[in-house]
């Protein structure tokens, strides 16, 4: 069985991110999620966002 994570990133920075998700520290738990994925060699997928 094959999983694979996806995420979106919403802007350059916590600030932007965070506005737009609504959720403050949202960014932060996303990029450690990331992080972790990578080490453990897990297949993720990440989209990022220009902030207007």
């Amino acid at each position: 069985m094959s999983t694979t994570w996806a995420f979106s990133i919403d802007g350059h920075c916590a600030e932007v991110h965070d506005h737009f998700s609504g959720t403050t520290g949202l960014f932060d738990l996303t990029m450690n999620a990331i992080k972790y994925l990578h080490e453990l060699e897990i297949k993720h997928w990440t989209t990022i966002i220009k902030d207007c």
